[in-house]
């Protein structure tokens, strides 16, 4: 684990600001994406979640024809997420059932959950609330959700944050569930994990050294037994970290096993509240603030970043520390486009698209209800 001498320096509290926003999202909201499938195997529709001004949390989808719908008083997920709040999503289906679920902090620094589905459509309380796990008490807090585990012989679209479509397919022996990351302390990251079919969430991991004020990045829905940590250390460095989930395997020096392993995979100067997002590509907030995605090649203690694939988005700045969520979604030509979420004024939600492979960013504004 990382160790160093130096704290992390929290952004200002947007709430402090003359800016205050006063109609269409909160200024500093968090955004969560989640691909919400009908039906195991199928894509879905791509919902953005984010705070309302009015402190609501609350969800907008992409239809089929290309339009933003929603974000009224309808589409409210939760009333009692404290200003800020940053918001983590993981979906997923399983025997044809698809199920979401929605993280957030609450006024008194709780960790909160919100549970929908195909079969019920209602935003029903999650147990995670119950168990009074304490976020820091500071504006800027770093929160993530991702798939955990595996089970011999399931086929399982696991759609974390980020909407990807991949599917998974593993022998190891873990069970299925959530791993929720979230900054305990300006120093530390906590987890607290949730396996599927039941109604418990326990504490599972503790890592200092790592920067609890910034975004927590995972990828954990790929082939195999390797999951990936992403995570800011207190010098401002984005570092990827893996485990090998898989019990039975073999280690060797260079290849632990059920142990975090920084892959000296990093991303220096970063801003120092920077959110992480993955889909195809691993996006940052520089010290510059300028929005930077790193192609990344996964394989464990060789991973690495693709040589000469990177990209600084074009357009008009993120605000500092801005949250960010990213996706890639089916495109009209057959491929794919790249969609990362952020925000450039402190009442709108902004949108970065681009082709996968190349081409010009172009961006739109979320068209958010103003009340």
């Amino acid at each position: 684990m990382p160790t160093s001498s130096g704290m992390p320096t929290p952004s200002p509290d947007p709430t402090d600001s003359p800016d205050y926003s006063t109609s269409g999202a909160f200024n500093g909201t968090g955004i969560a994406l989640a691909t919400q499938s009908f039906g195991q195997g199928t894509f879905g529709t791509v919902v953005v979640y984010f705070q309302h001004w009015t402190g609501q949390i609350r969800y907008m989808q992409l239809d089929t024809y290309g339009s933003w719908q929603g974000g009224d008083e309808s589409t409210v997920v939760a009333t009692n997420a404290r200003n800020g709040t940053p918001i983590a999503a993981v979906a997923y289906a399983m025997n044809e059932v698809s199920t979401w679920h929605i993280f957030y902090i609450d006024e008194d620094n709780t960790l909160q959950e919100k549970i929908n589905g195909n079969t019920t459509n209602l935003w029903l309380d999650g147990p995670l609330g119950s168990y009074g796990f304490q976020a820091m008490d500071d504006p800027n807090v770093g929160l993530q959700g991702c798939w955990a585990g595996y089970r011999p012989g399931d086929q399982i679209n696991a759609i974390p944050i980020q909407g990807s479509e991949d599917q998974n397919y593993t022998s190891s022996s873990q069970t299925l569930g959530i791993n929720l990351w979230y900054g305990a302390t300006p120093t530390r990251l906590q987890s607290v994990g949730w396996t599927f079919g039941t109604e418990t969430w326990e504490e599972e991991e503790r890592l200092d050294g790592f920067n609890g004020h910034a975004g927590i990045g995972c990828y954990s829905w790929g082939p195999g037994t390797v999951t990936y940590l992403m995570a800011s250390d207190l010098s401002n460095t984005v570092n990827i970290w893996w485990k090998d989930l898989n019990s039975t395997g073999i280690e060797n020096s260079t290849h632990p096993i059920e142990s975090w392993t920084n892959s000296s995979v990093a991303i220096p100067n970063s801003f120092q509240n920077t959110s992480l997002g993955y889909t195809s590509y691993l996006y940052s907030q520089d010290s510059e603030l300028n929005l930077v995605g790193y192609n990344v090649s996964w394989n464990a203690e060789n991973t690495a970043f693709v040589p000469s694939d990177e990209f600084e988005i074009q357009g008009d700045q993120g605000l500092a520390g801005t949250h960010m969520s990213v996706t890639a979604v089916p495109s009209d030509s057959g491929g794919e486009s790249l969609l990362v979420f952020n925000q450039i004024e402190g009442d709108s939600i902004t949108v970065f698209t681009r082709d996968l492979e190349q081409g010009q960013w172009t961006s739109a504004v979320l068209p958010l209800p103003q009340q």
